[in-house]
This record gives C-alpha cells, sequence and structure tokens, in this order.
C-alpha cells in the first residue's frame, strides 16, 4: 500500500509545481508588458527570471527520483 501513496504525493507534487510555473509564466507576462523598453526593467525581469529558472531546475533534480536499478 506504501507504492500507492507514494504515487499519489508524486502526482501532488507535480500539481504544485505545475501551479508555481503557471503562475511565474503569468508574473512574466505582467512584467514584461509594464517594463517597455525600460533597461533597468528589463535588467530586473532578467534577475527575477534567472532565480525562478534556478529555483525550478532545484525543485525537478529534487523530485525526480533516481532509475531504479536492475
Amino acid at each position: 500500500m506504501a507504492l500507492i501513496d507514494d504515487l499519489l504525493a508524486d502526482v501532488q507534487d507535480e500539481d504544485t509545481v505545475i501551479g508555481s510555473v503557471e503562475q511565474l509564466l503569468t508574473n512574466l507576462t505582467q512584467l514584461l508588458g509594464s517594463a517597455a523598453t525600460d533597461p533597468a526593467k528589463i535588467a530586473q525581469i532578467k534577475n527575477i527570471v534567472d532565480a525562478q529558472k534556478a529555483r525550478i531546475t532545484q525543485a525537478v533534480i529534487d523530485h525526480t527520483p533516481a532509475s531504479p536499478t536492475p
């Protein structure tokens, strides 16, 4: 029964990650729209994107199980 519980937890984690990425993209779209051609705002958005990218990458690494050994 533990395997099904683990699977359910993994699926719930995926929903959380997907929701977070969707929110990130929505926020990024809004930021880009408001930045127009202001170089300072564009640089700020670039920093935000870099930080979020690092967080997403780490989350994928942290939540990807190792391949089972045959």
